[in-house]
């Protein structure tokens, strides 16, 4: 049992090192994120509170790895393809969607928020929840600068789309 919690961990700390690493090369706030979910996955509260607070960490926590995952797909699709026919729109839906995620996942610890009691744990909380705001803000940036990508068949991909 404790090698398993112990696997466990040293799997999130590599995971998150991986993730950590994957933004700040790419100057997005992820690294913050990471940072305030492995804060959130020690919180020790009282009354299931707690466990509801690792339960949105360890949420965040994989849609960190798809995140990095979408954003290098993003960053690694060749110039000439971008000239050609813009950005691909599959993956800008999918981080659109994941930023709504956050969102929804920032309103649930902020309802949380209001029932802790701990003035340490409630700091851990909303530093998550600023973090995630950070998170959105540096996602809707790279969503806008690869949307403005001018291609030269970039309308008929959009017209194709829908």
């Amino acid at each position: 049992m404790v090698k398993k919690i112990l696997g466990f961990i040293f799997s999130f700390i590599i995971l998150f090192s991986f993730v950590s690493s994957t933004f700040a090369s790419q100057g997005k706030a992820g690294g913050g994120v990471s940072q305030r979910v492995q804060e959130l996955l020690q919180l020790r509260t009282s009354g299931g509170i707690g466990e509801e607070v690792r339960v949105i960490a360890r949420e965040q926590n994989e849609v960190q790895t798809r995140l990095a995952e979408k954003l290098e797909k993003l960053q690694s699709r060749k110039a000439w393809v971008k000239k050609m026919i813009g950005t691909d729109r599959k993956v800008l839906k999918s981080v659109r969607d994941e930023i709504h995620q956050n969102e929804v996942r920032i309103q649930k610890l902020e309802t949380l928020l209001t029932k802790l009691t701990n003035q340490a744990d409630k700091t851990k909380v909303q530093n998550m929840i600023t973090a995630l705001k950070e998170e959105n803000t540096a996602l809707m940036a790279t969503i806008t600068a690869e949307e403005n990508t001018r291609s030269m068949f970039g309308w008929l991909t959009k017209l194709l789309e829908k």
